[in-house]
Formats: C-alpha cells, sequence, structure tokens
C-alpha cells in the first residue's frame, strides 16, 4: 500500500519540482514513464480504500476517469513563463506501452 502511494504522488511530486525550476528561470522537463503501472498503483490504492471502509463507496476515484483527471490536471500545470515571470518553462511528457494487436486467425 506504501509503496503504491509513493508511485502515484511520485508524478504530483515531480511536477512541483519541475514548476520550482521554472520558477526560478529554468526550463524542467517531466518524463511519466510506465503510464499501465500508474494505471493498475491506482486501482490498488482505490480499492485498498474501499476495502477499508467495509465496501461502501466513500470514495469517488476508483474509476479512470479519476485518474485521468488527475494527470490531466498534472498538464494543465506546464508551460512557459514570459520574460517578467522569469522566462522559465515547464515541460512534461508521458511514455505509453504499446502492444500488438494479436494476428487474426
Amino acid at each position: 500500500g506504501e509503496v503504491a502511494a509513493r508511485q502515484i504522488i511520485a508524478a504530483s511530486t515531480a511536477v512541483s519540482m519541475g514548476e520550482r525550476i521554472r520558477q526560478g528561470g529554468g526550463d524542467a522537463l517531466v518524463i511519466l514513464d510506465d503510464l499501465r503501472g500508474h494505471q493498475d498503483m491506482w486501482r490498488f490504492i482505490c480499492e485498498s480504500l474501499l476495502d477499508a471502509s467495509g465496501g461502501v463507496n466513500v470514495f469517488q476515484g476508483a474509476d479512470d476517469s479519476a485518474m485521468r483527471q488527475y494527470y490531466s490536471g498534472l498538464f494543465q500545470r506546464v508551460g512557459k513563463f514570459n520574460n517578467a515571470k522569469g522566462a522559465g518553462s515547464l515541460s512534461m511528457m508521458m511514455i505509453l506501452e504499446t502492444v500488438q494487436p494479436p494476428e487474426p486467425s
């Protein structure tokens, strides 16, 4: 459970560190790799919260749309500052695993 939580907050921590660099006038790039792993950890945490509550759905983040909203919020924090704000920039990219479809039989 603790490892899963650390993996989920790693993305927002990396973006926060990148924002700090951007505010200082530097350029930062955040790369999120293995998005499938992030999705698996998200589901694990959500299921753990459901189990802890006795199966009562007190947490409304157990679906993939909640995870997409979380990562969308991270992407909204990227951008380039103008010269008056320090001229720093923050970029972010996600690496997605591609799976070759099965051969037709």
